[in-house]
């Protein structure tokens, strides 16, 4: 299959394939569609009435930064001094997205607090990198992949490191900030690399894996009431994946890409996924939900005059 050349009209990426399945109009909304008029011009997305903090994304961004130059600069060839030059990458990206971010200071941590998680991330890896042997005859942080689904549609991928070992193969990592483990992250979205890389290559990826930043190497492991145990993190979450999910996936990418170009972006409003949407005070299909969702009674005397006063205890 031709690798996609990128100046080749819409490419769908795991993001906006996500958002399309959770909610075709969020999409539409938040990105535009090249023929659609939402009232601010031919393709324009539509203006965000509430902008949402974006403190938690822009400290990904930064350690993220910090780990890219990390490979692609080569700078694990000289250990001396690197974990200072990691935590200055890592600083300089913060500051300059701390400036343009839309940051609500009341939920954000402080700025001392925000360099001390970032710093803490960019160290953090260095130990899971160091467990793990995440360096390869082939390292690349950044890969971007551009290819066709099956059915000739355009998509795209962009892992946060590519690990080729010539005794374990081909390793993708996507790095996660996020301070729950697995909590709102999604194995698809590593399994989209794999589809990605293998429509590019011809060959399956050996493993794929989310790093947790909050969560790296010889981190106390706790159980199930908060307590620490005596087993600690590999800083690895491994997730599985066969020829099979990735064909059931590739089915799921030609069908958003055929609804898309057929304008099918109604909106699926579902109460664990519209508390995260910037657009909720403004969507019709939420406010509807809103409206006939029913109250439980939460006393004995309301439950006594819903029931017509009869009720069984």
């Amino acid at each position: 299959m031709p690798k996609l050349d990128k100046k080749e009209g819409y490419i769908l990426y795991y993001s906006n394939f996500d958002t399309y399945e959770s909610c075709p109009q969020k999409l539409l909304w938040s990105r535009g569609w090249h023929d659609i008029d939402l009232g601010h011009g031919m393709g324009k997305r539509r203006p965000v009435p509430v902008k949402k903090s974006e403190h938690d994304s822009i400290m990904g961004q930064a350690i993220q930064y910090a780990i890219e130059h990390l490979y692609n600069d080569q700078l694990w060839k000289s250990p001396h001094n690197l974990l200072q030059t990691l935590h200055d990458l890592a600083a300089q990206k913060l500051y300059k997205e701390m400036a343009k971010a839309h940051i609500d200071w009341f939920f954000a941590p402080s700025q001392q607090e925000m360099f001390a998680i970032v710093s803490a991330g960019v160290e953090g890896y260095l130990k899971t990198m160091k467990h793990n042997r995440l360096l390869g005859t082939f390292n690349q942080a950044e890969m971007e992949f551009l290819c066709y689904d099956k059915e000739g549609f355009p998509m795209g991928g962009r892992a946060d490191m590519v690990i080729r070992r010539e005794d374990t193969g081909v390793l993708i990592l996507d790095g996660k900030n996020s301070k729950s483990r697995g909590k709102y992250t999604d194995p698809d979205q590593l399994r989209w690399y794999a589809l990605c890389y293998y429509l590019c290559y011809g060959a399956l990826p050996e493993r794929l894996a989310f790093v947790y930043y909050r969560y790296p190497y010889g981190t106390p492991i706790k159980n199930e009431f908060g307590q620490e145990t005596s087993e600690v993190e590999s800083g690895l979450t491994d997730v599985p994946f066969t020829m099979a999910d990735l064909e059931g996936l590739s089915q799921r990418i030609v069908l958003a890409h055929e609804g898309m170009r057929a304008h099918q972006f109604e909106a699926k409003p579902e109460p664990a996924q519209c508390r995260f949407c910037e657009y909720e005070t403004v969507c019709d299909a939420r406010k509807a939900t809103k409206r006939t969702r029913t109250k439980k009674p939460t006393t004995l005397e309301q439950r006594i005059q819903e029931s017509g006063g009869l009720i069984e205890l």
